[in-house]
């Protein structure tokens, strides 16, 4: 959380709501975005759950399990990502739960869109009270991560740029149209989000059909088990609940006892919800990925997100910054052989400069790391650029200051510097390499591709940005 005023939105609320909550529950229950419930990974199912699920709707847990649960899901391969949870005699997983579409990122089955009283557009769960464990537990585990949270806070920021008119169907559409058609297997990390974002507008704008467009663009028996495998599973669990993750005593969501009873069947939302369930004949392989489906592939399906893929990072107050004139003046001193190089890393040591001011305001941006962990990674990055005496470590005042304040907050040996050594002199092609590869913020590794490998983490994420763009600054250095 931020002490005192801030310029970032910290939780997926509205802005002119409260940023600080007397409770992880009392964030959930403020939050616009329902990021949760198109999670990065398909929500699992235990037999508690499905017992649980299956009394709420008044149904038998096979006659749940046919119309809600799907074991395999396109996009993936699933033999190899799901199979071992469900096989693993020591695992609590019986099977997954429905989505949209077929895709693991895609929304759940039950999930719900609203409007608030003001007409901000809200996502909501419509079986709240018989919500998995997995979903009870995915504040504590997950969304106060920063992976899940940099998403759900700019979803929320559309969702009231829609109730304000700034996000219109025009708008939606036109930004689509500038990004389709999107290759998941191709597409950078930005292009991924953003095309995800608009997406999410696009349902935002139309609830009505959003909370009425059946899940019927494949067949859905031919992604799960036979019946009777499911109901083995599910009778034979050694757990009722994850206890191989979560352990033994239960914890935070999990101790809101279930008081619903049979109240849920037969309302609106009990008959709408089986209704989206009915089986029936998959769409035609043009409805299912043209234009008019709002649920089809195009949820973001990684687990990490940046505000900084999408948009320049404001440049900040707490260290000096450089301008493009003040970078253009400070490279016309140089040799007109020496000059693209000097230009790149006065360019890249900007960019550095405005991530530690963003994380100087925005701290802390990893949540479950211990503290001083990003500081001590900025520290590390910068001294790679100092070890080096790189000319921008004096020409770019922001830097030394930079590398100060992650001192002043990370936690380091004194003679830890004393391992770094002066970098080899980089070969005229891979200067070439460097300065081909610059993106237009001046990084290198912002906005990575699925051949350049996914960062696991938002740590990883930050971790990548950082040291490439601080050696990618070190290799573009004159020799003496």
């Amino acid at each position: 959380m931020i002490p005192g005023p801030s310029p970032f939105r910290i939780y997926p609320t509205k802005a002119a709501g409260p940023q600080r909550f007397a409770s992880p529950q009392a964030v959930c229950q403020a939050c616009l975005s329902g990021t949760c419930c198109s999670s990065e990974d398909p929500i699992y199912l235990t037999a508690f759950d499905i017992l649980r699920l299956s009394a709420y709707f008044d149904l038998s847990p096979a006659q749940w399990m046919l119309r809600f649960t799907q074991d395999r899901f396109d996009g993936e391969d699933s033999q190899l990502r799901r199979r071992p949870a469900i096989d693993d005699p020591e695992s609590s997983v019986v099977t997954y739960l429905r989505r949209r579409a077929n895709y693991p990122t895609s929304p759940c089955l039950f999930l719900r869109y609203i409007r608030e009283p003001d007409g901000t557009p809200r996502r909501v769960c419509g079986v709240h009270p018989a919500r998995p464990l997995s979903c009870r537990e995915y504040y504590f585990d997950t969304c106060q991560t920063r992976w899940t949270g940099e998403i759900a806070a700019l979803q929320a920021h559309g969702f009231e740029l829609v109730r304000d008119g700034g996000i219109t169907a025009g708008t939606v559409d036109a930004a689509l149209a500038q990004l389709e058609p999107v290759d998941p297997a191709a597409a950078t990390m930005s292009v991924q989000l953003e095309y995800a974002f608009w997406m999410e507008m696009r349902r935002a704008l139309d609830v009505d059909a959003a909370n009425n467009e059946g899940a019927h663009s494949f067949d859905l028996a031919a992604y799960q088990d036979p019946i009777d495998a499911k109901l083995n599973r599910l009778l034979s669990s050694a757990w009722l609940r994850l206890e191989e993750k979560y352990g033994p005593i239960p914890w935070g969501e999990q101790l809101h006892a279930y008081d619903a009873g049979l109240s849920f069947a037969g309302t609106p939302e009990h008959a709408r919800l089986l209704r989206l369930a009915e089986p029936r004949p998959p769409l035609a392989p043009d409805l299912a990925s043209g234009p008019h489906p709002l649920f089809r592939r195009g949820d973001y399906p990684h687990y990490v997100a940046s505000r900084a893929a999408l948009m320049d990072l404001p440049a900040g107050l707490r260290f000096r910054s450089l301008t493009a004139d003040a970078i253009a003046r400070l490279t016309s001193k140089a040799t007109a052989e020496h000059r693209p190089m000097l230009n790149a890393a006065l360019r890249a040591s900007e960019a550095l400069v405005r991530f530690v001011a963003f994380a100087a305001a925005a701290n802390p941006l990893l949540e479950q790391e211990p503290p001083g962990t990003l500081e001590r990674e900025i520290l590390f990055a910068l001294s790679r650029i100092e070890a080096a005496a790189h000319p921008c470590w004096k020409l770019h005042p922001g830097l030394r200051q930079s590398a100060r304040w992650a001192a002043r907050k990370a936690t380091l040996p004194a003679a830890w510097k004393n391992r770094l050594r002066p970098p080899r002199p980089a070969s005229s092609a891979r200067i070439r390499q460097w300065l081909a590869t610059q993106s237009v913020h001046g990084t290198w590794h912002t906005d990575p591709a699925p051949g350049d490998g996914w960062p696991e983490s938002q740590a990883a994420y930050w971790r990548s940005l950082l040291h490439t763009t601080a050696i990618g600054i070190v290799a573009l250095k004159a020799r003496d």
